[in-house]
């Protein structure tokens, strides 16, 4: 391993809390987390990783990245969410490597879950939202026949980016939680 392993770590934990708070800026202003920052960012994350770690270094960057878009392709296939935030997840665990972005992703969710009840009850929507909630789940779910579709027209729109990087700091101010 090189000696300057810890620096090239230190500096991928770094272009995380950038990319997070970059994510969150964009998704709020625009509503979109763009390719041209987290393709780059995978490719700094694997960069960054190799140049700490060697080949063991890229597959903890590689194992990172699928684990990020895996955790979340599911939603984006159910419509749930954009191709910008699995993308982002991709590129923050290309980054910080495969516990680390499994941590964010249960922070996410719990902060996601979060953020969608705020803004359900904030614009008035809650029995809606929970309904429309209940319609996803009978999707999922093979035996209970066919469900309505969800009229996209009338559901609220979540900036998941904002949950993300908050998972993102909350994993570095508490940790992993395993």
């Amino acid at each position: 391993m090189p000696e300057n392993a810890n620096y090239f770590g230190t500096m991928a934990f770094m272009a995380a809390i950038i990319v997070a708070a970059l994510a969150v800026y964009t998704d709020l202003r625009w509503r979109k987390i763009p390719n041209n920052l987290t393709v780059p960012a995978v490719a700094a994350g694997i960069i960054l990783n190799i140049l700490s770690g060697g080949w063991n270094g890229l597959l903890f960057s590689l194992t990172g990245l699928v684990i990020g878009i895996v955790v979340f392709i599911v939603p984006f296939a159910l419509r749930g969410m954009g191709g910008g935030d699995v993308k982002l997840m991709g590129a923050l665990g290309a980054l910080l490597g495969g516990y680390a972005i499994v941590s964010i992703a249960i922070y996410t969710a719990i902060l996601g879950g979060v953020l969608a009840i705020v803004v359900a009850v904030y614009n008035h929507q809650m029995g809606s939202s929970l309904r429309k909630v209940m319609m996803l789940l009978a999707k999922l779910v093979p035996f209970v026949g066919r469900s309505k579709e969800i009229d996209k027209t009338t559901s609220l729109r979540l900036p998941y980016g904002l949950a993300i990087g908050g998972g993102t700091m909350l994993l570095i101010l508490i940790g992993q939680v395993f």
